[in-house]
């Protein structure tokens, strides 16, 4: 029995079953309903065959029901596959990836390469959109590195016989034929739609209309549509423009790439790759429905990018999930073909909630807290980690070498974080960046799938979940990383993390990155010029007015060439340091040396010479609180209670914009803390008159409860602290404790 067949007959069952214990659903139902204000809950696979979770959707949203998942046979080929476009013939559906044209038989769930009996004579074989035209039984494929659109035989033995090639496009993407041969093309880099009069071999030019970005394209009832980046459009045959829109539903269009007719005729279906949203529209572009959104499980999509209507059922490439999807639109129910087994199958028996969905129009896709990385905090973003004017772009195609595998660029970027490491993956490839937070130190590691998803300390794979710390460092450790430092030059730091030395090459229009640039096109640095590059970095990189753009690996290789492992104090000042000291009123600069004093006692690595130099070259009031967050961070667990507490004496000195600043740098010098020193951490968040909170600080103070203030030295500090605070914000604090120390379900009898 074909499994198309034996899949009816099971919903049928599956149908009769669940009527028999629809109470029993109700009330389980309604006793979880309690709690929906507070947790978001997924009902089991075991009770409703793992149906979405029990969020109030929107009115037109079609919430998909994950039913039968087919792990589909084939030949020997690439471990993905990625599906992007695809039409159907009969009862098979056609899909091609840039690289080849395959047959899906969805009865027997097979995949088999159709031959292309003159793929020789073609300079280059780059199978896109393709469009089948049933009247003359040909199949329209775009050859898109050759700008050319072949008109191909279709025969049942699965192989393809040229028969027309039509040439002059510009990167076809989509095309489509009607039965009375006008042809619509997608001239992608051309920006534009082109509406074509077919005979046979001739295609007369009719007209032309921009839309940037074309990608997807059809035709319906004598009028032609067409989609692009951020815009869906639709002209008469006369090319006069009768309807476009860049929202649906309320959602914004960012790059639809297929519009598609349903078999009723009175029906568009859109699939937005970047938002991951498939919608019903009528004919005047009027939403209906939507589906999917870009996100974890069958329930979701990963960069739709084609979509078509076959036997009454919409069929999705999700391309990033290696994934045909076919979605019954009376039942809301999706059938899965997967081009490589475990497809989230995992996902049936968790009891967590899964439904992690980005939101495109977002600059934080993920919706997850911003990280530290590089004097910097960063949300993460499509293709990037952005914060404010600054953008770190991810190393798209970049994989090293010794992984052997096709790089992928980087689209929505997630992570997962402890307090050691920190994973940057993104959901469409397989290849992450390993950072140990301590040294800034990265490597690439292979996650050996696409569609991953950081969450918490976890990894979410389509063949289960993984924890952050069952993924290592291979070539080096981060202490070995440390040690090395600085190195001398690229060619060195590249050989040593194992990627060409060109991916390394510093192109950032940012100042620092121009003179660091500058200097080691000619020879490497030098130590004052390596001081004075990473105190200039440092100041540029904490500066939020300071816009960046810049790939990640450009800022790993300016710190590694500029961050020397010697801690000391002297690499943070200058000349022009000096200078700045010069102009300070004289009572206040006595006040700033008494402060040096103190922290240099701290500091027993420091010579007396090199204390006097530090004297002569002090920086400004900026520079004092780098230097007291560096003394913080660094200071001795030994140093004696009395000097810490009149190190913490002399930090309530500071005025607000300084105890602001000293704040920022703590933040950037508190990864890798121990616990002894994170209770003097906690002293940057008072204010003269009020507690500032930070986003960064419930995790610190997390961290201070979970100890359970055990120590004689944290509970002497917590007076400590707690007697700088004026009377009703010490209450503010001790409640605030409280709150965390609950949900962390410890006990803090010690307070």
């Amino acid at each position: 029995m074909c499994v198309k067949k034996l899949t009816i007959y099971l919903s049928l069952i599956q149908n009769y079953i669940k009527a028999i214990l629809a109470s029993h659903h109700l009330s389980l139902l309604l006793c979880r309903f309690v709690f929906i204000s507070v947790l978001t809950y997924t009902v089991s696979a075991k009770t409703v065959e793992n149906d979405a979770t029990l969020n109030n959707f929107p009115q037109n949203y079609i919430e998909l029901k994950p039913s039968e998942t087919f792990v589909v046979k084939r030949e020997t080929q690439p471990s993905q596959l990625f599906p992007t476009f695809l039409t159907s013939i009969n009862n098979q559906i056609l899909i091609s990836n840039y690289q080849d044209i395959y047959v899906l038989d969805y009865e027997q769930a097979t995949l088999s390469k159709l031959k292309n009996a003159d793929q020789k004579n073609f300079k280059s074989w780059t199978p896109s959109g393709m469009h089948y035209n049933e009247k003359n039984k040909e199949l329209f494929v775009s050859n898109e590195l050759l700008n050319s659109i072949i008109v191909f035989s279709f025969s049942d033995k699965k192989q393809l016989t040229t028969k027309y090639v039509y040439s002059g496009f510009n990167e076809p993407k989509n095309i489509y034929c009607s039965k009375t041969d006008e042809l619509v093309v997608a001239n992608y880099s051309a920006n534009k739609v082109s509406f074509y009069k077919r005979n046979l071999s001739k295609l007369t030019l009719l007209w032309e209309q921009e839309l940037f970005g074309c990608h997807g394209v059809c035709i319906l009832d004598n009028k032609v549509y067409a989609c692009g980046v951020g815009t869906i459009a639709c002209w008469d045959f006369e090319g006069k423009e009768l309807y476009r829109c860049q929202s649906i539903l309320g959602k914004d269009l960012l790059f639809p790439t297929s519009v598609m007719p349903l078999s009723d005729s009175k029906t568009l279906a859109v699939c937005d790759a970047k938002s991951g949203y498939c919608f019903l529209v009528t004919p005047q572009l009027k939403g209906i429905k939507y589906l999917g959104g870009n996100g974890i499980g069958l329930h979701k999509f990963n960069h739709p990018y084609s979509i078509y209507s076959h036997h009454d059922e919409l069929v999705v490439t999700s391309v990033y999930q290696d994934r045909i999807a076919f979605i019954n639109l009376k039942t809301n129910r999706v059938q899965s073909y997967c081009l490589h087994p475990n497809n989230w199958e995992w996902l049936k028996n968790e009891t967590m909630d899964p439904n992690i969905t980005i939101n495109p129009t977002s600059n934080n896709l993920s919706q997850l807290n911003e990280i530290m990385l590089f004097e910097n905090l960063w949300f993460p973003a499509r293709d990037r980690l952005q914060y404010k004017e600054k953008f770190l772009f991810m190393p798209s195609y970049i994989v090293p070498k010794s992984l052997g595998i096709m790089a992928q660029p980087w689209y929505a970027i997630s992570y997962a974080e402890n307090e050691n490491k920190l994973l940057l993956l993104a959901n469409n490839s397989r290849i992450a960046l390993l950072i140990d937070k301590k040294t800034n130190y990265m490597e690439f590691i292979d996650l050996h799938t696409i569609d991953c998803w950081g969450n918490g300390v976890d990894i979410l794979t389509p063949q289960g979940k993984r924890h952050l710390d069952s993924y290592h460092f291979l070539r080096h450790t981060p202490e070995e990383f440390y040690q090395q430092l600085p190195f001398r030059t690229l060619q060195e730091l590249a050989e040593f993390i194992g990627i060409k030395s060109e991916q390394l090459e510093i192109k950032s229009s940012a100042p620092p990155f121009i003179r660091l640039n500058q200097i080691i096109k000619e020879r490497p640095l030098n130590e004052s010029e390596r001081a004075d590059l990473s105190s200039e970095f440092f100041t540029y990189m904490t500066d939020t007015n300071n816009p960046l753009y810049a790939n990640i690996l450009e800022v790993f290789s300016f710190y590694a060439l500029t961050k020397s492992k010697n801690y000391s104090l002297l690499h943070c000042f200058g000349d022009k340091a000096y200078r700045i000291f010069q102009k300070i009123p004289e009572e206040q600069k006595k006040e700033y040396i008494a402060y040096l004093k103190i922290i240099l006692t701290a500091q027993p690595k420091l010579t007396k010479a090199q204390q006097e130099k530090l004297f002569d070259i002090m920086k400004d009031a900026r520079y004092l609180t780098n230097i007291l967050a560096y003394s913080i961070a660094f200071i001795k667990p030994k140093t004696s209670y009395k000097n810490r507490t009149v190190l913490l004496e002399t930090m309530k000195k500071l005025n607000l914009e300084n105890r602001t600043l000293l704040f920022k740098d703590l933040l950037y010098f508190s990864q890798g803390l121990s616990d002894k020193k994170l209770d003097l951490f906690i002293y940057s968040i008072i204010d003269k008159d009020k507690l500032i909170i930070d986003r960064k600080i419930p995790m610190i103070l997390a961290k201070l409860v979970d100890q359970g203030f055990s120590s004689v030295i944290k509970k002497s500090l917590l007076v400590t602290f707690l007697s700088f605070l004026p009377s009703q914000h010490q209450e503010i604090f001790l409640n605030f404790i409280l709150d965390i120390s609950i949900i962390l379900n410890k006990n803090i009898n010690a307070i």
